[in-house]
Protein backbone atom coordinates (compact mmCIF):
# COMPACT_ATOMS: atom_id res chain seq x y z
CA UNK A 1 0.00 0.00 0.00
CA UNK A 2 1.34 3.65 -0.80
CA UNK A 3 1.92 5.80 1.70
CA UNK A 4 0.34 9.23 2.32
CA UNK A 5 2.29 11.53 0.56
CA UNK A 6 2.54 9.20 -2.61
CA UNK A 7 -1.35 9.53 -2.68
CA UNK A 8 -1.36 13.11 -2.34
CA UNK A 9 1.46 13.70 -4.72
CA UNK A 10 -0.55 11.58 -7.71
CA UNK A 11 -4.23 13.21 -6.21
CA UNK A 12 -2.49 16.83 -7.08
CA UNK A 13 -0.73 15.58 -10.58
CA UNK A 14 -4.42 14.16 -11.38
CA UNK A 15 -6.33 17.20 -10.26
CA UNK A 16 -4.15 19.66 -12.08
CA UNK A 17 -4.21 17.67 -15.36
CA UNK A 18 -8.14 17.96 -15.73
CA UNK A 19 -9.07 21.18 -13.59
CA UNK A 20 -8.83 22.79 -17.11
CA UNK A 21 -11.55 21.04 -18.19
CA UNK A 22 -13.84 20.98 -15.61
CA UNK A 23 -13.18 24.43 -14.76
CA UNK A 24 -13.71 25.55 -18.31
CA UNK A 25 -15.64 29.22 -18.52
CA UNK A 26 -18.03 30.01 -21.36
CA UNK A 27 -18.21 33.63 -22.81
CA UNK A 28 -20.53 34.42 -25.25
CA UNK A 29 -19.59 36.78 -27.75
CA UNK A 30 -23.33 38.26 -28.86
CA UNK A 31 -22.67 42.00 -30.45
CA UNK A 32 -21.99 41.69 -33.91
CA UNK A 33 -19.87 44.60 -34.58
CA UNK A 34 -16.49 45.07 -32.76
CA UNK A 35 -13.95 48.16 -32.51
CA UNK A 36 -11.46 46.00 -31.06
CA UNK A 37 -11.14 47.99 -27.81
CA UNK A 38 -12.39 45.28 -25.82
CA UNK A 39 -14.50 47.51 -23.40
CA UNK A 40 -17.87 46.85 -25.09
CA UNK A 41 -19.71 44.44 -23.18
CA UNK A 42 -20.11 40.74 -25.18
CA UNK A 43 -18.05 41.98 -27.99
CA UNK A 44 -15.15 39.35 -29.61
CA UNK A 45 -12.41 42.01 -27.95
CA UNK A 46 -14.19 42.03 -24.55
CA UNK A 47 -14.14 38.30 -24.63
CA UNK A 48 -10.47 38.08 -25.42
CA UNK A 49 -9.68 40.58 -22.40
CA UNK A 50 -12.09 38.15 -20.06
CA UNK A 51 -10.02 34.91 -20.75
CA UNK A 52 -6.85 37.19 -20.91
CA UNK A 53 -7.66 37.89 -16.96
CA UNK A 54 -9.26 34.47 -16.24
CA UNK A 55 -7.12 32.04 -14.60
CA UNK A 56 -9.01 29.21 -16.13
CA UNK A 57 -9.09 27.74 -19.67
CA UNK A 58 -12.07 30.04 -21.79
CA UNK A 59 -14.32 28.90 -24.32
CA UNK A 60 -15.44 31.73 -26.21
CA UNK A 61 -18.89 31.05 -27.93
CA UNK A 62 -19.89 32.98 -31.11
CA UNK A 63 -23.43 33.04 -31.37
CA UNK A 64 -22.75 35.56 -33.94
CA UNK A 65 -20.73 36.88 -36.62
CA UNK A 66 -18.27 39.59 -36.45
CA UNK A 67 -17.09 42.39 -38.01
CA UNK A 68 -14.42 44.67 -36.78
CA UNK A 69 -14.32 48.30 -37.35
CA UNK A 70 -11.08 49.20 -35.28
CA UNK A 71 -8.05 47.55 -34.86
CA UNK A 72 -7.60 44.17 -32.94
CA UNK A 73 -6.34 45.85 -29.77
CA UNK A 74 -7.01 42.71 -27.43
CA UNK A 75 -4.20 40.08 -28.06
CA UNK A 76 -5.22 36.83 -27.51
CA UNK A 77 -2.60 35.66 -24.59
CA UNK A 78 -4.01 32.85 -22.25
CA UNK A 79 -5.34 29.27 -22.44
CA UNK A 80 -8.77 29.39 -24.74
CA UNK A 81 -10.64 27.80 -27.25
CA UNK A 82 -12.58 30.23 -29.56
CA UNK A 83 -15.65 28.67 -31.65
CA UNK A 84 -19.33 29.23 -33.39
CA UNK A 85 -22.32 28.35 -31.50
CA UNK A 86 -24.75 26.89 -33.31
CA UNK A 87 -24.61 27.66 -37.22
CA UNK A 88 -20.75 28.31 -38.47
CA UNK A 89 -19.74 31.90 -37.39
CA UNK A 90 -17.18 34.16 -39.28
CA UNK A 91 -14.77 37.41 -38.21
CA UNK A 92 -14.72 39.50 -40.42
CA UNK A 93 -11.36 42.10 -40.83
CA UNK A 94 -13.71 44.71 -42.81
CA UNK A 95 -10.81 44.36 -45.05
CA UNK A 96 -8.97 47.39 -42.71
CA UNK A 97 -7.93 45.31 -40.10
CA UNK A 98 -6.32 41.70 -38.69
CA UNK A 99 -9.00 40.06 -37.36
CA UNK A 100 -6.75 37.74 -34.70
CA UNK A 101 -3.53 38.02 -32.75
CA UNK A 102 -2.02 35.77 -30.91
CA UNK A 103 0.73 36.42 -28.13
CA UNK A 104 0.62 33.10 -25.65
CA UNK A 105 -1.47 30.21 -24.83
CA UNK A 106 -3.08 26.87 -25.55
CA UNK A 107 -5.34 28.32 -28.33
CA UNK A 108 -7.79 26.37 -29.69
CA UNK A 109 -9.93 27.95 -32.86
CA UNK A 110 -12.75 25.55 -33.92
CA UNK A 111 -15.34 25.80 -36.76
CA UNK A 112 -15.09 29.88 -37.77
CA UNK A 113 -14.38 31.65 -41.07
CA UNK A 114 -11.84 34.15 -40.96
CA UNK A 115 -12.71 36.67 -43.71
CA UNK A 116 -11.97 39.91 -45.07
CA UNK A 117 -8.52 40.46 -42.86
CA UNK A 118 -5.92 43.22 -43.64
CA UNK A 119 -2.05 43.14 -42.39
CA UNK A 120 -0.86 47.05 -44.12
CA UNK A 121 2.19 48.29 -42.62
CA UNK A 122 2.54 51.57 -41.25
CA UNK A 123 3.74 54.45 -43.46
CA UNK A 124 6.57 56.92 -43.24
CA UNK A 125 7.85 58.96 -45.70
CA UNK A 126 11.73 59.35 -44.56
CA UNK A 127 11.83 56.21 -42.49
CA UNK A 128 11.19 52.82 -43.37
CA UNK A 129 7.66 51.62 -44.24
CA UNK A 130 6.11 48.97 -41.48
CA UNK A 131 5.76 45.05 -42.69
CA UNK A 132 2.16 43.48 -43.35
CA UNK A 133 2.18 40.76 -41.65
CA UNK A 134 -0.56 37.54 -41.43
CA UNK A 135 -3.90 39.22 -42.83
CA UNK A 136 -6.15 36.77 -40.88
CA UNK A 137 -3.89 35.68 -38.46
CA UNK A 138 -0.22 36.30 -36.47
CA UNK A 139 0.89 34.36 -34.32
CA UNK A 140 3.78 35.33 -32.15
CA UNK A 141 3.76 32.31 -30.05
CA UNK A 142 2.26 29.90 -27.88
CA UNK A 143 0.37 26.23 -29.02
CA UNK A 144 -2.35 27.00 -31.49
CA UNK A 145 -4.95 24.52 -32.74
CA UNK A 146 -7.05 25.26 -36.43
CA UNK A 147 -9.83 22.56 -36.65
CA UNK A 148 -12.14 23.20 -39.51
CA UNK A 149 -11.20 26.27 -40.76
CA UNK A 150 -11.85 28.63 -43.80
CA UNK A 151 -9.47 31.50 -44.17
CA UNK A 152 -10.75 33.50 -47.56
CA UNK A 153 -9.39 37.06 -49.02
CA UNK A 154 -7.21 38.32 -46.80
CA UNK A 155 -4.19 39.95 -47.86
CA UNK A 156 -1.27 41.19 -46.14
CA UNK A 157 1.30 44.57 -47.44
CA UNK A 158 4.02 46.33 -46.74
CA UNK A 159 3.23 50.22 -45.72
CA UNK A 160 3.73 53.10 -48.69
CA UNK A 161 6.61 55.88 -48.79
CA UNK A 162 4.56 58.81 -49.04
CA UNK A 163 5.09 62.61 -49.72
CA UNK A 164 4.51 63.69 -46.00
CA UNK A 165 7.25 64.79 -43.51
CA UNK A 166 7.12 61.67 -41.80
CA UNK A 167 10.32 60.85 -40.65
CA UNK A 168 9.79 57.81 -38.10
CA UNK A 169 9.44 54.61 -39.32
CA UNK A 170 6.20 53.10 -39.58
CA UNK A 171 4.80 50.17 -37.51
CA UNK A 172 3.00 47.11 -37.74
CA UNK A 173 -0.21 48.56 -38.10
CA UNK A 174 0.52 52.30 -36.94
CA UNK A 175 2.17 55.07 -39.23
CA UNK A 176 5.41 57.15 -37.88
CA UNK A 177 4.67 61.16 -37.21
CA UNK A 178 7.17 63.81 -37.57
CA UNK A 179 9.96 62.23 -35.02
CA UNK A 180 8.45 59.43 -33.82
CA UNK A 181 8.40 55.51 -35.15
CA UNK A 182 4.90 53.42 -35.41
CA UNK A 183 3.29 51.53 -33.26
CA UNK A 184 1.81 48.04 -33.22
CA UNK A 185 -1.49 49.19 -32.96
CA UNK A 186 -1.08 52.57 -33.52
CA UNK A 187 -0.01 56.13 -35.00
CA UNK A 188 2.88 58.19 -33.58
CA UNK A 189 1.60 60.10 -31.19
CA UNK A 190 1.80 64.52 -31.63
CA UNK A 191 3.89 66.05 -34.06
CA UNK A 192 7.71 65.26 -32.62
CA UNK A 193 8.61 63.42 -29.50
CA UNK A 194 6.32 60.38 -28.93
CA UNK A 195 6.32 56.78 -30.96
CA UNK A 196 3.06 55.11 -31.26
CA UNK A 197 1.76 52.23 -29.03
CA UNK A 198 -2.73 51.94 -29.19
CA UNK A 199 -2.34 48.79 -27.12
CA UNK A 200 -3.27 47.92 -23.33
CA UNK A 201 -0.44 47.85 -20.97
CA UNK A 202 2.12 45.53 -21.12
CA UNK A 203 0.81 41.97 -21.46
CA UNK A 204 1.40 38.82 -19.28
CA UNK A 205 5.77 38.95 -20.27
CA UNK A 206 6.22 42.71 -18.59
CA UNK A 207 7.95 43.57 -21.51
CA UNK A 208 7.68 47.68 -21.49
CA UNK A 209 8.35 47.48 -25.15
CA UNK A 210 6.28 45.26 -26.94
CA UNK A 211 4.58 47.17 -29.63
CA UNK A 212 5.99 50.36 -29.36
CA UNK A 213 7.45 52.95 -31.66
CA UNK A 214 10.59 55.04 -30.82
CA UNK A 215 9.98 58.14 -29.53
CA UNK A 216 12.77 61.01 -30.49
CA UNK A 217 15.76 60.99 -28.81
CA UNK A 218 19.76 59.44 -29.58
CA UNK A 219 19.96 55.46 -29.26
CA UNK A 220 18.99 53.26 -27.90
CA UNK A 221 15.46 53.92 -28.31
CA UNK A 222 14.36 52.15 -30.97
CA UNK A 223 11.17 50.12 -31.83
CA UNK A 224 9.67 47.43 -29.80
CA UNK A 225 8.38 44.95 -31.02
CA UNK A 226 6.44 46.07 -33.92
CA UNK A 227 7.26 49.05 -33.49
CA UNK A 228 8.94 51.71 -35.92
CA UNK A 229 12.57 53.80 -35.02
CA UNK A 230 12.59 56.97 -34.12
CA UNK A 231 14.33 60.00 -35.91
CA UNK A 232 17.44 61.34 -35.05
CA UNK A 233 19.65 63.90 -35.24
CA UNK A 234 23.25 63.94 -36.15
CA UNK A 235 23.42 60.14 -35.56
CA UNK A 236 22.61 56.98 -36.87
CA UNK A 237 18.65 56.69 -37.29
CA UNK A 238 17.10 54.67 -34.85
CA UNK A 239 16.04 50.85 -35.73
CA UNK A 240 12.77 49.33 -35.90
CA UNK A 241 11.64 46.42 -34.05
CA UNK A 242 10.10 43.02 -35.79
CA UNK A 243 8.41 44.13 -38.84
CA UNK A 244 8.72 48.10 -37.92
CA UNK A 245 10.38 50.43 -39.99
CA UNK A 246 13.90 51.92 -39.34
CA UNK A 247 13.88 56.16 -38.40
CA UNK A 248 15.56 58.70 -40.83
CA UNK A 249 18.21 60.84 -39.88
CA UNK A 250 19.63 64.14 -40.67
CA UNK A 251 23.65 63.89 -39.94
CA UNK A 252 26.10 65.90 -41.57
CA UNK A 253 28.43 62.89 -41.42
CA UNK A 254 27.66 60.28 -44.32
CA UNK A 255 28.71 57.83 -42.28
CA UNK A 256 25.56 58.05 -40.41
CA UNK A 257 22.79 56.02 -42.19
CA UNK A 258 19.11 55.87 -41.56
CA UNK A 259 18.18 53.16 -38.96
CA UNK A 260 17.89 49.84 -40.03
CA UNK A 261 14.21 47.95 -40.79
CA UNK A 262 13.18 45.18 -38.23
CA UNK A 263 12.18 41.64 -40.07
CA UNK A 264 10.37 42.49 -43.29
CA UNK A 265 10.67 46.29 -42.79
CA UNK A 266 12.39 49.38 -44.41
CA UNK A 267 15.20 51.25 -43.47
CA UNK A 268 15.47 54.99 -42.60
CA UNK A 269 16.83 57.27 -45.10
CA UNK A 270 20.20 59.67 -43.95
CA UNK A 271 17.90 62.67 -45.61
CA UNK A 272 21.33 65.01 -46.04
CA UNK A 273 23.28 62.19 -48.19
CA UNK A 274 20.45 59.67 -49.40
CA UNK A 275 22.04 56.74 -48.18
CA UNK A 276 19.55 53.97 -46.28
CA UNK A 277 19.56 51.95 -43.45
CA UNK A 278 19.60 48.49 -44.38
CA UNK A 279 16.18 46.91 -44.92
CA UNK A 280 14.67 43.89 -43.02
CA UNK A 281 14.13 40.56 -45.09
CA UNK A 282 12.08 40.60 -48.35
CA UNK A 283 12.31 44.61 -48.01
CA UNK A 284 14.09 46.80 -50.04
CA UNK A 285 15.55 50.47 -49.19
CA UNK A 286 12.57 51.88 -47.52
CA UNK A 287 9.97 49.63 -48.56
CA UNK A 288 8.34 47.18 -46.49
CA UNK A 289 7.13 43.69 -47.23
CA UNK A 290 3.91 42.20 -47.44
CA UNK A 291 4.17 38.19 -45.35
CA UNK A 292 1.86 35.86 -45.05
CA UNK A 293 -1.86 36.87 -46.82
CA UNK A 294 -4.11 34.69 -44.49
CA UNK A 295 -1.37 33.28 -41.92
CA UNK A 296 1.97 34.21 -40.20
CA UNK A 297 3.68 32.52 -37.47
CA UNK A 298 6.58 33.89 -35.42
CA UNK A 299 6.88 31.12 -33.15
CA UNK A 300 5.88 28.22 -30.91
CA UNK A 301 3.48 25.69 -32.65
CA UNK A 302 0.45 25.38 -34.92
CA UNK A 303 -1.55 22.27 -35.76
CA UNK A 304 -4.28 22.52 -38.75
CA UNK A 305 -6.65 20.04 -39.43
CA UNK A 306 -9.23 20.24 -42.45
CA UNK A 307 -8.16 23.91 -42.74
CA UNK A 308 -9.45 25.95 -46.58
CA UNK A 309 -6.83 28.69 -47.78
CA UNK A 310 -8.40 30.56 -50.16
CA UNK A 311 -8.62 33.78 -52.06
CA UNK A 312 -5.14 35.01 -50.32
CA UNK A 313 -2.98 37.47 -51.27
CA UNK A 314 0.62 38.52 -50.11
CA UNK A 315 1.28 41.96 -52.21
CA UNK A 316 4.57 43.63 -53.17
CA UNK A 317 5.05 47.39 -51.88
CA UNK A 318 7.71 49.03 -53.95
CA UNK A 319 10.26 46.85 -54.57
CA UNK A 320 9.83 44.77 -51.66
CA UNK A 321 8.37 41.51 -51.96
CA UNK A 322 5.18 39.94 -51.50
CA UNK A 323 5.64 36.04 -50.21
CA UNK A 324 3.44 33.25 -48.79
CA UNK A 325 0.16 34.21 -50.49
CA UNK A 326 -1.88 32.10 -48.02
CA UNK A 327 0.69 31.41 -45.00
CA UNK A 328 4.15 32.74 -44.00
CA UNK A 329 6.36 30.15 -41.78
CA UNK A 330 9.29 31.83 -40.05
CA UNK A 331 12.14 30.71 -41.47
CA UNK A 332 15.46 31.66 -39.32
CA UNK A 333 16.33 33.14 -36.25
CA UNK A 334 18.18 36.19 -37.23
CA UNK A 335 17.06 39.08 -39.58
CA UNK A 336 19.04 39.01 -43.20
CA UNK A 337 20.50 42.26 -41.57
CA UNK A 338 21.72 42.06 -38.50
CA UNK A 339 18.93 43.54 -36.94
CA UNK A 340 17.44 40.69 -34.49
CA UNK A 341 15.13 43.08 -32.62
CA UNK A 342 11.97 40.85 -31.95
CA UNK A 343 13.11 37.64 -33.27
CA UNK A 344 12.45 34.54 -31.41
CA UNK A 345 14.80 32.27 -29.56
CA UNK A 346 12.91 28.91 -31.73
CA UNK A 347 11.80 28.17 -34.93
CA UNK A 348 7.52 27.51 -35.47
CA UNK A 349 6.67 24.30 -35.50
CA UNK A 350 3.81 23.43 -37.91
CA UNK A 351 1.80 20.70 -38.69
CA UNK A 352 -1.44 19.86 -40.80
CA UNK A 353 -3.57 17.61 -42.54
CA UNK A 354 -6.62 18.00 -44.72
CA UNK A 355 -5.30 21.58 -46.07
CA UNK A 356 -6.82 23.13 -49.14
CA UNK A 357 -5.40 26.06 -51.11
CA UNK A 358 -7.50 27.48 -53.70
CA UNK A 359 -6.51 31.06 -55.84
CA UNK A 360 -4.01 32.44 -53.35
CA UNK A 361 -1.11 34.74 -54.71
CA UNK A 362 2.50 35.96 -53.80
CA UNK A 363 3.57 38.68 -55.92
CA UNK A 364 6.82 37.30 -55.75
CA UNK A 365 7.13 33.90 -54.78
CA UNK A 366 9.88 31.74 -57.44
CA UNK A 367 6.94 28.72 -57.63
CA UNK A 368 8.72 26.53 -55.64
CA UNK A 369 8.02 23.91 -52.97
CA UNK A 370 9.01 25.80 -50.63
CA UNK A 371 8.27 29.48 -51.89
CA UNK A 372 4.89 29.89 -53.58
CA UNK A 373 1.39 31.06 -53.98
CA UNK A 374 0.05 28.83 -50.98
CA UNK A 375 3.23 29.15 -48.97
CA UNK A 376 6.43 30.02 -47.60
CA UNK A 377 8.47 27.45 -46.07
CA UNK A 378 12.30 27.50 -46.94
CA UNK A 379 13.57 26.00 -43.17
CA UNK A 380 10.83 23.24 -44.19
CA UNK A 381 9.00 23.42 -41.06
CA UNK A 382 5.55 22.32 -42.27
CA UNK A 383 5.37 18.37 -41.27
CA UNK A 384 2.29 16.25 -42.87
CA UNK A 385 0.85 14.50 -40.05
CA UNK A 386 -0.08 11.71 -42.59
CA UNK A 387 3.07 11.27 -44.35
CA UNK A 388 3.44 12.57 -48.16
CA UNK A 389 1.77 16.01 -48.21
CA UNK A 390 -0.28 17.95 -45.69
CA UNK A 391 -3.37 18.05 -48.31
CA UNK A 392 -3.72 14.19 -47.23
CA UNK A 393 -7.15 13.74 -45.60
CA UNK A 394 -6.98 13.69 -41.99
CA UNK A 395 -6.42 10.57 -39.58
CA UNK A 396 -6.57 11.08 -35.80
CA UNK A 397 -5.02 7.52 -34.70
CA UNK A 398 -1.86 8.70 -33.18
CA UNK A 399 -0.76 6.46 -30.19
CA UNK A 400 1.46 6.95 -27.71
CA UNK A 401 3.00 4.34 -25.69
CA UNK A 402 5.87 4.66 -23.06
CA UNK A 403 8.39 1.66 -21.80
CA UNK A 404 11.01 0.96 -19.40
CA UNK A 405 13.36 -1.93 -19.64
CA UNK A 406 11.11 -3.10 -22.72
CA UNK A 407 8.09 -3.35 -20.61
CA UNK A 408 5.46 -1.52 -21.63
CA UNK A 409 4.33 1.42 -18.65
CA UNK A 410 0.23 2.36 -18.60
CA UNK A 411 -0.93 6.19 -18.38
CA UNK A 412 -1.82 6.54 -14.62
CA UNK A 413 0.51 4.20 -13.44
CA UNK A 414 1.03 4.61 -9.78
CA UNK A 415 2.46 1.58 -8.83
CA UNK A 416 6.28 1.99 -9.26
CA UNK A 417 8.61 -1.24 -9.85
CA UNK A 418 11.75 -2.82 -11.42
CA UNK A 419 10.77 -4.70 -14.40
CA UNK A 420 10.04 -0.99 -16.55
CA UNK A 421 12.39 1.17 -14.62
CA UNK A 422 10.06 2.99 -13.10
CA UNK A 423 11.47 2.02 -9.45
CA UNK A 424 15.14 2.90 -9.48
CA UNK A 425 16.17 0.91 -6.58
CA UNK A 426 18.32 2.31 -3.46
CA UNK A 427 20.80 5.18 -4.10
CA UNK A 428 23.57 5.78 -1.83
CA UNK A 429 23.04 9.43 0.23
CA UNK A 430 24.97 12.18 -2.29
CA UNK A 431 27.65 9.77 -3.24
CA UNK A 432 25.58 7.85 -5.61
CA UNK A 433 23.10 8.79 -8.77
CA UNK A 434 20.83 6.16 -10.70
CA UNK A 435 19.86 6.80 -14.28
CA UNK A 436 16.88 5.30 -16.18
CA UNK A 437 15.94 4.91 -19.94
CA UNK A 438 12.40 5.59 -21.25
CA UNK A 439 11.25 4.71 -24.65
CA UNK A 440 8.13 6.52 -26.09
CA UNK A 441 6.97 4.97 -29.41
CA UNK A 442 3.84 6.12 -31.94
CA UNK A 443 1.62 2.96 -32.21
CA UNK A 444 -0.13 4.31 -34.16
CA UNK A 445 -1.02 4.67 -37.87
CA UNK A 446 -0.49 9.05 -37.54
CA UNK A 447 2.09 11.47 -36.70
CA UNK A 448 2.60 11.66 -33.02
CA UNK A 449 3.74 15.35 -31.67
CA UNK A 450 5.22 15.32 -28.80
CA UNK A 451 4.94 18.80 -27.13
CA UNK A 452 6.71 18.34 -23.84
CA UNK A 453 8.17 16.04 -21.17
CA UNK A 454 7.06 17.49 -17.33
CA UNK A 455 8.87 16.10 -14.19
CA UNK A 456 7.24 16.88 -11.20
CA UNK A 457 8.79 15.82 -8.07
CA UNK A 458 7.77 15.89 -4.22
CA UNK A 459 9.72 18.76 -2.31
CA UNK A 460 12.77 17.29 -1.71
CA UNK A 461 13.50 17.32 -5.90
CA UNK A 462 15.57 14.07 -6.27
CA UNK A 463 14.71 13.57 -10.08
CA UNK A 464 16.06 15.37 -13.04
CA UNK A 465 15.80 14.56 -16.47
CA UNK A 466 19.50 14.45 -17.98
CA UNK A 467 18.83 13.61 -21.40
CA UNK A 468 15.82 14.85 -23.07
CA UNK A 469 13.85 13.95 -26.50
CA UNK A 470 16.14 13.87 -29.66
CA UNK A 471 12.81 14.79 -31.90
CA UNK A 472 9.17 16.28 -31.59
CA UNK A 473 7.40 14.47 -33.70
CA UNK A 474 7.37 10.48 -34.49
CA UNK A 475 6.05 8.74 -37.46
CA UNK A 476 4.53 5.74 -37.17
CA UNK A 477 6.39 2.91 -35.30
CA UNK A 478 9.03 5.17 -34.50
CA UNK A 479 10.68 5.75 -31.41
CA UNK A 480 12.72 8.46 -28.96
CA UNK A 481 14.27 8.01 -25.82
CA UNK A 482 14.87 9.89 -22.19
CA UNK A 483 16.80 9.89 -19.62
CA UNK A 484 16.00 10.91 -15.83
CA UNK A 485 18.42 10.17 -12.86
CA UNK A 486 18.40 10.00 -9.14
CA UNK A 487 19.94 11.56 -6.81
CA UNK A 488 18.52 10.64 -3.43
CA UNK A 489 19.47 14.48 -1.19
CA UNK A 490 18.19 12.86 2.40
CA UNK A 491 19.22 10.19 4.35
CA UNK A 492 16.92 6.62 4.87
CA UNK A 493 13.95 8.22 2.66
CA UNK A 494 11.94 7.19 -0.04
CA UNK A 495 11.01 9.65 -2.99
CA UNK A 496 8.45 10.04 -5.45
CA UNK A 497 8.02 12.43 -8.89
CA UNK A 498 5.79 11.82 -11.87
CA UNK A 499 6.32 12.04 -15.33
CA UNK A 500 3.87 14.12 -17.85
CA UNK A 501 3.89 13.59 -21.45
CA UNK A 502 2.18 16.12 -23.23
CA UNK A 503 1.26 15.09 -27.43
CA UNK A 504 -1.78 15.13 -29.49
CA UNK A 505 -2.28 11.64 -28.79
CA UNK A 506 -6.15 11.07 -27.59
CA UNK A 507 -4.94 10.23 -23.82
CA UNK A 508 -3.04 13.70 -24.31
CA UNK A 509 -1.54 13.56 -21.14
CA UNK A 510 0.07 10.42 -20.60
CA UNK A 511 1.83 9.84 -16.88
CA UNK A 512 3.22 7.85 -14.90
CA UNK A 513 5.12 7.42 -11.14
CA UNK A 514 8.42 7.01 -10.40
CA UNK A 515 10.23 6.46 -7.04
CA UNK A 516 13.22 5.80 -5.47
CA UNK A 517 14.88 5.15 -2.21
CA UNK A 518 18.42 6.17 0.05
CA UNK A 519 20.72 4.84 2.32
CA UNK A 520 23.75 5.81 4.50
CA UNK A 521 27.26 4.64 3.49
CA UNK A 522 28.79 4.52 6.97
CA UNK A 523 32.03 3.60 5.56
CA UNK A 524 32.07 6.89 3.51
CA UNK A 525 30.68 8.66 7.43
CA UNK A 526 33.78 6.90 8.94
CA UNK A 527 36.07 8.00 6.42
CA UNK A 528 35.14 11.64 6.93
CA UNK A 529 35.07 11.35 10.69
Amino acid sequence: MKNQKTTNLTSAIAFALTCQTCTAESIEVSEATDDGTGLIENSLSWAIHQANINETHDIIELQTDVLLTGVMKRLIDSDVTIESSGARKHINGNQQFRPLFIKSGQVTINNVDIIDGSAIGGNSSKGGAGAGLGGGLFIYDGQVKLNNITFDNNQSKGGLINQSNIQGGGGMFGRGNYYGGGGLFGDAIGNYVNGGYGGYGNYRDNDPHFGGGGGYAPPPYVGGFGGGGSFSYNFYGNRGGFGGGGGSTYADSPNFAGGNGGFGAGGGLSQKYNNHGEAGFAATNQNAAGLGGAVFIRSGQLVMSDVVIQNNHSLSSGQAQGLGGGMFILHNLNNSNSNNQGMPDKLPRVFACGMQYIDNSADSDDNSLHNNNNIYDSAARLVSTQGGSEMNACLHEQEILVSGNNVNISSGDDTPNTEDNTDFGTAVFVYQTISKTFKIKNSGNSLLILNKIELINDTRDPFKIVSDLTTDHLHPNESTNFRIKFTPNQLFSESHGLINIKSNAPNQNYNFEIKGRSVHDFIFRDHFE
